[in-house]
């Protein structure tokens, strides 16, 4: 499992990278990126039991 602190800290990089970034077709990408890893964030919150239904 993904520690939490690492898809926080890529999060981070990534939002900064999307308000930087001036390339529409690149700014959609990293938007891409955010929602999954937003996504694995909640994932790797919920409780393992849970991860099967996933």
């Amino acid at each position: 499992m993904i520690p939490i602190e690492l898809i926080v800290q890529e999060l981070k990089r990534l939002v900064s990278d999307y308000y930087n970034c001036d390339d529409p077709i690149l700014k959609e990408s990293i938007h891409s990126d955010i929602e999954l890893l937003s996504k694995a964030l909640f994932l790797s919150d919920l409780p393992d039991d849970s991860m099967s239904e996933y």
